[in-house]
């Protein structure tokens, strides 16, 4: 089974980000790479902890945006359920549930590592 037969497995819809890389099957590698790769998962984790809503609202819309363009609905959904509760940039309003948008924030990081192992070997 190939890389991106084993991204499927895990609820990759790459056929839809294929269609806006017009097949370019190489770069889409390519950019597999670079999303697992994305420092934003990290800086996602250290801004919810440091209750900075303006800057985890800021890397948490970036990873829904490039999760939702590769086709990594498993990382996407979970990216939605950060970005919504701190869309207004309001520190007060994530500190009732700040527990909850980091265990998502650590479901998210963890998910992210599981395709990143995946991708690391043949």
């Amino acid at each position: 089974m190939c890389k991106l037969d084993k991204l499927r497995s895990m609820g990759v819809d790459i056929d839809d980000a294929m269609e806006r890389l017009m097949g370019n099957e190489q770069l889409y590698i390519k950019l597999v790479g670079t999303l697992l790769n994305d420092e934003n998962f990290d800086m996602l984790y250290d801004a919810l902890k440091d209750n900075d809503a303006k800057k985890a609202f800021h890397c948490a819309h970036t990873i829904k945006g490039i999760t939702a363009n590769m086709g990594f609905t498993p990382l996407y959904d979970l990216s939605v359920k950060i970005v919504e509760p701190l869309r207004s940039f309001n520190n007060s309003g994530i500190d009732y549930n700040i527990n909850e948008l980091t265990e998502y924030c650590n479901q998210l990081i963890d998910l992210r590592n599981k395709f990143s192992d995946l991708w690391s070997n043949t």
